[in-house]
């Protein structure tokens, strides 16, 4: 790049005039720059290097005195001789180097102190820090065949040499702006033979600032200015390559993040596809669910309507006179019946575990009766096989406990009742204590039941397999033994629903035995006198039957023959007028034509024409009938269903199949306000 002959004329014509003065300012400006960036350079090596030299022999002479610390002190805080740990600390401390130290025992125990603590938390500094506080700090763990007996915290105050350092840059300083005052006057005289080439330089470097990195300046000569000239000549070939450079790696970089754009748009895709085919298949476990439940509704419903016939027959014919054969076959169709009810329960059981639906009542039990009736209701099966059936009761047993008195029984059923079907001699026991509190006992004080028996055992194989729902050991033990293998698996989700935990031991041939333990709370006084009194008033009904309903009228809603025959048996031995109706509509009208003449409305939920549930609203709409009792009598059993009856307005519940002495309890108890 050269210049025109009339433009350096004009240079070489204006040097004395003030232009030249210009350039000459900018001359001793652009020198006065280079030398302050060199003093700079400089003052900031020198002062670094003063800087790292002290901070080396503070850290070589802390090491120093590490070293000796740790081999004077190790055999002393070993030995916990504090004497000689206090002897050797003081002594350290004549020498001047260190501010303060302190020695901990085990568990931080302070052995020895001298000299004040810093305020801040004292830590280990592997290397000196001139930038914090006034401390370098060090802390010695002493350990012996890894075990540790302690530390040792020692620290040297580095505040002179902090000052030291201070007055250093001051000198640093005051020196650099003499160098400046000097390289400005020096500049100044030389500044009219450097501002041609500068202002070559000058004309250069803002091409280059403005983005033209093809500039470059001729090179004249093998003077100090040349060699600037070749400085930023390599200068603008550097910048020119690490544009490019950087240029490329943009160009790149904006590459690989589309790519990875592209890349996480698919992952999202794919991810949402996997989402609605999750929430597809969420929606078919529901409606499957869902499609469950009303499966088990509706067949519990068909199957528990004719076993309602079957069973309130049976026992309608049980109370008149028959001859012993007879009965027996009729006692066998009902204890078959009852069974076949007994599965059909355990299945709906089943399904609500499942569901997370079964719930636990908090309701004051009576232990001793509880017991007393199990045993009444085994006691056939186990006499037929000639089996002793006790219970053991321990001394401090309480007789009231709070619990669900239903739920507990029917554990104690399942578990009794397989002692006595899988058992062909020796005895079935029942032993209940009262556990106190304990660390091996997580429950707190608890209500421990263990039945025991002498019965065909169990293999560690099959215990494992033992809750599991329709398992029963192996598929010849149902065969031979009959049931579902649903008794077990309802029985263990029974027990931890009430807070509780079961567990079994076994041995092949000689007997198993099942452990039940349940949290143990006692029953309120109040609420057991309230019980008390109830067991009396039931004592005293026990008296009057066969006239226990006498006088009253009562209307049986149903559209089944069936249940017509069974409700006026039942409530006509006992002395009450019957009216039926086959439908919510003929029991609405069976109302309007005589408006006070029922004591009471027995309602089946599931009827044409009208249901149970719109007939009870419609009876409650009526003014005339606000008090009229009114009982659900249906085979619909699961709680949602009885909620719903008490929703629509009815007084209580009696589920098909019923016993002839819940219809007949829950009619006094309605009708003359007394338990039957």
């Amino acid at each position: 790049m050269g210049f025109h002959p009339r433009s350096q004329a004009q240079a070489a014509s204006g040097f004395h005039c003030g232009q030249a003065v210009k350039f000459r300012t900018k001359t001793i400006v652009g020198i006065a720059l280079i030398e302050a960036v060199l003093l700079a350079v400089l003052v900031w090596n020198g002062m670094n290097q003063l800087q790292s030299s002290n901070e080396d022999n503070v850290e070589r002479r802390m090491a120093s005195i590490s070293r000796l610390l740790v081999a004077s002190l190790r055999d002393a805080m070993v030995a916990s001789d504090v004497a000689t740990v206090d002897a050797v600390v003081k002594d350290v401390m004549t020498t001047g180097d260190i501010s303060y130290m302190r020695v901990l025992g085990p568990g931080d125990i302070l052995i020895a102190q001298v000299g004040q603590l810093p305020v801040q938390p004292v830590r280990h500094e592997a290397q000196l820090d001139l930038s914090g506080d006034a401390f370098y700090d060090h802390v010695l763990p002493v350990e012996v065949a890894g075990q540790s007996f302690g530390q040792i915290q020692f620290g040297m105050d580095v505040g002179r040499l902090q000052d030291l350092l201070g007055q250093a840059r001051h000198w640093y300083l005051a020196l650099s702006a003499l160098e400046m005052a000097l390289v400005a006057v020096f500049s100044f005289v030389l500044g009219g033979v450097l501002t041609g080439q500068l202002l070559k330089l000058r004309d250069a470097s803002q091409a280059l600032a403005g983005g033209d990195f093809s500039v470059r300046v001729p090179v004249r000569g093998e003077d100090e200015l040349a060699e600037t000239a070749r400085a930023f000549n390599r200068m603008a070939d550097m910048l020119s390559d690490h544009t490019r450079i950087l240029e490329e790696t943009v160009r790149q970089r904006t590459l690989d993040l589309q790519d990875a754009l592209r890349e996480r748009e698919a992952a999202n895709d794919h991810l949402q596809r996997l989402n609605f085919a999750l929430e597809a298949e969420k929606v078919k476990a529901q409606e499957a669910s869902v499609a469950k439940s009303q499966f088990l509704a509706v067949m519990s419903h068909e199957i528990r309507t004719p076993i309602n016939g079957v069973l309130g027959s049976l026992q309608l014919a049980l109370r008149c006179p028959l001859d012993e054969v007879l009965r027996q076959h009729l006692e066998t169709a009902s204890s078959s019946g009852q069974l076949l009810r007994q599965i059909i329960d355990d299945i709906l059981d089943h399904s609500k575990i499942e569901a997370g639906k079964l719930e636990i009542l908090h309701e004051p039990v009576h232990l001793p009766s509880l017991l007393r009736d199990i045993l009444a209701m085994l006691a056939p099966a186990a006499e037929a096989k000639l089996l002793p059936l006790r219970v053991q009761a321990a001394a401090g047993l309480p007789d009231w406990v709070l619990g669900d008195g239903l739920r507990l029984r029917q554990v104690l059923l399942n578990l009794l009742s397989n002692s006595v079907k899988f058992s062909q001699h020796g005895e079935v026991v029942l032993r209940v204590q009262r556990l106190p509190v304990s660390p091996q006992q997580p429950l707190g004080e608890c209500l421990e039941l263990a039945v025991s028996d002498s019965g065909i055992g169990m293999s560690a194989q099959q215990i494992d397999q033992l809750f599991l729902p329709f398992q029963q050991g192996e598929s010849t033990t149902t065969r031979r033994f009959g049931g579902t293998g649903l008794g077990l698996s309802i029985t263990k989700r029974l027990v931890e629903a009430m807070g509780g935990d079961i567990r079994v031991e076994s041995v092949p041939g000689q007997g198993s035995c099942f452990t039940v333990r349940l949290p143990l709370e006692l029953a309120d006084p109040a609420a057991i006198a309230d019980r008390d009194r109830t067991t009396a008033e039931e004592g005293a009904a026990q008296s009057r039957i066969g006239q226990r309903l006498q006088g009253l009228n009562i209307l049986v809603a149903d559209d089944i023959p069936v249940n017509h025959l069974i409700m006026k048996g039942i409530l006509g031995q006992e002395g009450a007028q019957v009216q039926v109706a086959q439908d919510g509509l003929q029991a609405l009208a069976a109302l309007h034509e005589q408006p006070h003449a029922f004591d009471l409305v027995f309602m089946d939920v599931s009827m044409p024409h009208m249901d149970g549930l719109q007939a009870t609203r419609a009876i409650r709409a009526d003014g005339r009938w606000q008090d009229l009792p009114i009982v659900a009598i249906t085979a619909n059993v699961t709680e949602e269903d009885r909620q719903a009856c008490l929703a629509a307005g009815m007084n209580d519940f009696v589920g098909k199949p019923f016993k002839l002495d819940q219809v007949v309890e829950v009619t006094c108890r309605l009708c003359r306000g007394t338990a039957t």
